[in-house]
């Protein structure tokens, strides 16, 4: 789910926090009103590819943009990045603002990596050793080493150049 920021934009703060409350120690979104099978009080959204979604007349927003609404009082400009990696934990210090492909650099370990090392894989095309393959801002970003220990050693600090404190190497 990418975000609109137009849709988000026709809610305020005030309108926002009227429906929700935020504690953010927990990261919870409670519900301030009663529904058809709402409570007040109750937890609100579901967790759908790991994501707190909730809905709003009949749209749904990823947990972590109304966390952040509700605690800035804005929506939020651009990606967040949820910390730890657990997308469904919206705890105020677990969320920061990013860009794209800050967002991407700190992913975890791909479950379709085949060597057990971020973004290192073995060359192609009968070639011998280990290639070292990095997106960043819209460029690809490639190496290559003999050794698979240089490999990762180089994938990780080729990380960190690039991504800083959004770099994630498990």
């Amino acid at each position: 789910m990418t975000y609109k920021k137009n849709e988000e934009e026709k809610w305020t703060h005030e309108q926002v926090c009227s429906m929700y409350s935020y504690n953010p120690e927990t990261g919870n979104i409670r519900h301030k009103r009663k529904g058809v099978g709402i409570q007040h009080g109750s937890i609100a959204g579901s967790n759908k590819n790991g994501y707190i979604n909730i809905k709003i007349k009949n749209r749904l927003y990823r947990g972590h943009r109304i966390a952040w609404m509700i605690y800035y009082g804005e929506w939020p400009d651009g990606y967040i990045d949820h910390i730890n990696h657990k997308k469904d934990d919206n705890r105020i210090s677990n969320l920061r603002l990013c860009n794209q492909s800050q967002n991407k650099g700190n992913t975890p370990l791909s479950s379709m990596n085949t060597t057990g090392h971020k973004n290192v894989s073995k060359q192609t095309s009968g070639k011998k050793g280990w290639r070292i393959r990095i997106n960043h801002e819209g460029k690809r970003h490639e190496w290559s080493r003999a050794k698979l220990e240089d490999a990762i050693e180089l994938a990780k600090a080729k990380r960190l150049e690039l991504f800083g404190d959004f770099a994630h190497h498990g």
